[in-house]
């Protein structure tokens, strides 16, 4: 090995465990491929009233959020497990404002999606690709920071979503 070289060699086990892994994956993706096939997953049911969308994004807000929260206090632990002295009594309350911020961030995008579309469901009695551009909006709507910067998440959540819609048409 050359010091100072930017690019990384992998030593001989990192290369044959990255082998054995995209071996294992090379013989699994058929099988997967096979089972989803012939057992397609039944279609989520549709939001038949606003109680629906309610319990939809409620639901979405606290599973993702929850998620989120956990994730983050766990990151933020270990990250911060090296701290000694008088500052490690402060570590729990920062650890849980970064996870309580992280968390609920991640609850109201995912309940701006989830909720978008259902509100789409009911609007339109099914489930197409105008409910999942309504779920996009409301996604970015919820993302964003500020009112400032919600039309340009709605913006990008909504070519997302149009240019996905037109890749499948094609497909």
């Amino acid at each position: 090995r050359a010091t100072g070289s930017r690019h990384k060699i992998p030593w001989p086990p990192q290369m044959a465990r990255s082998l054995a892994l995209l071996l294992c994956l090379q013989l699994a993706a058929p099988v997967g491929a096979r089972v989803i096939a012939a057992a397609p997953p039944p279609p989520p049911p549709l939001a038949k009233s606003p109680v629906d969308v309610a319990k939809t994004t409620v639901g979405s807000f606290a599973t993702v959020g929850g998620f989120g929260f956990v994730f983050t206090a766990l990151q933020e632990s270990m990250a911060r497990s090296g701290v000694s002295g008088a500052a490690r009594t402060a570590v729990p309350r920062f650890v849980f404002q970064a996870a309580l911020a992280n968390g609920q961030r991640w609850g109201r995008v995912s309940a701006g999606f989830a909720g978008g579309r259902a509100l789409g469901q009911l609007a339109r009695g099914a489930d197409d690709s105008t409910c999942a551009m309504l779920g996009a909006a409301c996604g970015g709507a919820a993302a964003a920071a500020s009112l400032a910067t919600a039309r340009i998440a709605v913006a990008v959540a909504l070519a997302a979503v149009v240019a996905a819609v037109a890749v499948a048409a094609h497909a």
